[in-house]
């Protein structure tokens, strides 16, 4: 599963005749930033500024971050500025910066919000709103089944800050009381999962009495709710204890070019979670055939770079991102970054991702029973790759590449 959360932050409007708030942008730092540390997400997109904020493109966002959402993935949506409430056709509506107080047509229906979700794949999706008038969404909360049995239903749920009603904001530099108790609870617990239903009664139970505003949370009704449950995990301990250091591969070239050259990759310390030596040997394995691929670029065209006047630098260099380290995976970019004497540096990525605890490993041929790799792969190049350059570096390596792969 992959969560994402998309936070909308609004302090100040265009128009002056919507009172300015003082912590709703502060609020919502504080609160990502503690899902963040705390809990397990992948991927987190703030909308603050101006014109992050206005109609058009919160709406564009909402549709994209919703509506082209897959199966397989969680969202949180944060929002926290002004609400306002119609009553004679009971919607709740969202402030964006952009909004004109006496014209409805400029504000945001949390009713096109939810039909979104109505239409949408995503398998867990959860509201928090922290605004005014932001309640009266719901339905009363169903429970049961266990951890395992609520994450493989779909879930649509929300948490706001409280029903039809004004909503206090808070004291300038502090936080409102609902975002104040909501990262208490988030803060406080040590539970490796839980759900957010669970935090949201918690929010609930532990909010001041002697605030006049009362947080609600539930279902989103008729929007796909399948009795699921959207679970937070507390970020994994085992990553901790996966260490690694930096090491450098030489070039070893000699030629009459001057090359900047640089090369790091990680390397994995022993570990009883995986098998390091693999990834170690993998990741060099990767890295040598690209300085191969450059020494023999290199080699080919002394005699042209020598002859051509060194207006630009040439430089190459190699890091790494590590996107993810888990009890499960590990997720790594090798990036290359590269100019030759021309004035448009170039940049690639090659992905690499490891199971760390497989059921069983693998190799190409237990997949697919290839007689004749070359003659294999050959057809595939023929098949798929455009007529051209790239296609004839492809079939003059493809003996070389393949078979180091395979073997």
């Amino acid at each position: 599963m992959v969560n994402k959360i998309l936070g909308i932050g609004i302090d100040e409007y265009s128009d002056d005749r919507i009172k300015k708030l003082n912590n709703c942008q502060s609020d919502l730092n504080k609160l990502i930033s503690l899902l963040q540390s705390k809990y397990q997400f992948d991927d987190v997109e703030l909308l603050l500024h101006k014109e992050q904020t206005t109609k058009s493109f919160i709406y564009k966002t909402l549709y994209d971050y919703i509506i082209n959402s897959l199966d397989d993935e969680n969202l949180i949506i944060l929002f926290f500025g002004h609400g306002e409430y119609n009553p004679r056709i009971e919607t709740s509506f969202w402030l964006p910066s952009d909004a004109d107080i006496y014209d409805q047509s400029t504000w945001i229906s949390t009713l096109e919000i939810l039909n979104f979700v109505k239409k949408a794949e995503i398998m867990h999706f959860c509201l928090i709103a922290d605004n005014c008038y932001s309640g009266a969404i719901f339905e009363e909360s169903e429970r049961g089944g266990g951890i395992e049995s609520l994450e493989n239903r779909k879930s649509r749920f929300a948490l706001t800050s409280g029903s039809s009603e004004k909503v206090k904001d808070g004291k300038i530099g502090e936080s409102s009381p609902f975002n104040k108790v909501l990262c208490e609870v988030l803060e406080e617990n040590t539970l490796e999962e839980i759900s957010i239903e669970i935090i949201a009664n918690q929010v609930i139970l532990n909010f001041p009495k002697d605030i006049i505003q009362t947080p609600r949370s539930g279902i989103l009704n008729g929007l796909g709710h399948e009795g699921g449950a959207f679970i937070l995990r507390l970020k994994d301990s085992d990553s901790k204890t996966i260490k690694f250091k930096e090491i450098e591969l030489p070039l070893n070239i000699k030629n009459n070019v001057k090359i900047n050259y640089e090369c790091s990759i990680p390397f994995f310390e022993n570990s009883d979670k995986f098998d390091s030596n693999n990834i170690n040997s993998n990741l060099q394995n990767i890295v040598y055939e690209i300085l191969s691929d450059l020494r023999t670029g290199l080699i080919d065209s002394e005699t042209s770079l020598e002859e051509v006047p060194q207006v630009y630098d040439y430089f190459y260099e190699i890091g790494y991102n590590i996107n993810l380290i888990s009890s499960k995976f590990i997720s790594i970019d090798i990036v290359t970054f590269s100019s030759l004497g021309g004035p448009y540096p170039r940049s690639e990525i090659i992905s690499i991702n490891y199971i760390l605890s497989p059921e069983r490993k693998i190799k190409l041929n237990d997949i697919i029973h290839i007689e004749d790799e070359r003659a294999f792969f050959n057809s595939i190049i023929q098949k798929y790759s455009e007529d051209g350059y790239e296609k004839q570096t492809l079939l003059s390596y493809r003996g070389v590449k393949i078979n180091s792969y395979l073997s």
